[in-house]
């Protein structure tokens, strides 16, 4: 089967490098895949690439440009010649759509797969808003709609999206490659500074207004007004000369925040951490940030957006978005656990990554997509005669 994955960008982000992480776990199995992202550029096409998976871009700047860019696209399509267009977030599922409307004799089949929650759909952008509507009249054509997490897929069939042919397929973690390591925690504090006596929270996630890394920084401030010896680590793109910066100079907290920029290698920062704290206001629905920290063996505090409280489980603190002060308690409440007791919170926290979301069934459970999918062989004739 030949499968060609339409992406809108292959920049850092929690659902490019999904992608990136199923077809490496696919290994030789990967023959046949092709990946199309829609934007030019990204961290993570290289990544791609260096598996042996073809990568093609349509070189567009903006994702509001794609419709532009739609002859390119459908042609792209027809040479790849694909048994099923699978689509990643809402303009790679548009475009896998459109594609195939174009296109002549048989065509093959099209996913697409929701990595977004819409619990405030105004905050969305205008642009966002249209394709969302549109997706909702496209979404009775398509053969499957995986969502990450089950409350997406209810506030999606709450805004208009056909859902009957959709399934719930929760993002993993390589448990193998996130895991806790004793000698971590050390080595990060060396490596950027930061004072062995500190207790040290981490983020990662790129510069946006939805994950609400102002509700964070505010929050240290808090803790620091508070005598507590906590210092946070924020990883990701944006945050140097943006807001976050801004933010960390006005509250006079430049010793205690690390910016520490985009991580490619993400697993041995995490691991040094002494908890993972998710500010998001909105759009998660399903936290891979989060799902690694618990790899890891962390306890965590995270917003309650999308479907992160069915991802902690009971092994982690899920508090309200937006809320300054539900941060400093759940921080408070870790550190008054001591050393032991976060170390339980952090091992059931990996147990239920490796009970629920272990990289092996997320393989498993796109193939049976892909099956169900597959172009049925014309039945050849038997060669038999009726004769009067």
């Amino acid at each position: 089967m030949r499968v060609l994955h339409v992406i809108t960008g292959l920049h850092l982000g929690g659902a490019e490098i999904m992608l990136w992480r199923y077809l490496r776990a696919l290994g030789p199995r990967v023959a046949g895949h092709s990946v199309l992202s829609l934007l030019e550029g990204g961290a993570v096409r290289g990544r791609i690439e260096d598996l042996g998976v073809p990568v093609a871009s349509l070189g567009i700047r903006y994702p509001a440009l794609a419709p532009f860019a739609l002859p390119a696209l459908r042609r792209r399509v027809r040479e790849a010649a694909a048994d099923v267009l699978h689509g990643w977030m809402y303009h790679g599922n548009l475009a896998c759509t459109l594609a195939r409307a174009g296109m002549a004799g048989p065509r093959p089949a099209v996913i697409w797969s929701v990595h977004h929650s819409l619990g405030s759909l105004p905050r969305e952008k205008m642009a966002t808003r249209a394709v969302l509507r549109l997706s909702c009249r496209l979404s009775a054509s398509v053969g499957a709609i995986l969502f990450t997490s089950a409350v997406a897929r209810d506030q999606h069939a709450r805004l208009g999206y056909d859902v009957t042919r959709g399934a719930v397929i929760p993002n993993a973690v390589d448990a193998a490659e996130f895991c806790p390591d004793p000698a971590a925690r050390a080595r990060v504090r060396a490596a950027y500074g930061i004072p062995a006596d500190r207790f040290l929270i981490g983020n990662v996630a790129r510069a946006h207004p939805m994950k609400d890394h102002a509700t964070l920084i505010r929050a240290l401030a808090m803790l620091r007004d508070r005598g507590q010896p906590v210092h946070a680590l924020i990883a990701g793109d944006g945050h140097r000369g943006g807001t976050t910066e801004r933010m960390v100079a006005d509250l006079a907290l430049a010793d205690r925040v690390t910016l520490a920029g985009p991580v490619l290698q993400v697993a041995p920062l995490v691991a040094g951490f002494d908890a993972f704290v998710l500010s998001s206001a909105w759009g998660e629905t399903f936290s891979i940030a989060t799902a690694e920290a618990m790899a890891c063996g962390l306890p965590c505090i995270a917003t309650e957006v999308g479907g992160v409280a069915d991802l902690l489980g009971e092994t982690g603190l899920a508090i309200p978005p937006a809320d300054p002060q539900a941060i400093v308690a759940g921080v408070e409440a870790l550190i008054g656990l001591g050393a032991a007791g976060r170390a339980r919170l952090g091992q059931a926290a990996r147990q239920r990554i490796a009970d629920h979301y272990a990289l092996p069934a997320y393989v498993a459970a796109h193939a049976a997509v892909y099956d169900r999918l597959r172009p049925q062989p014309v039945p050849a004739a038997t060669g038999l005669r009726v004769s009067g």
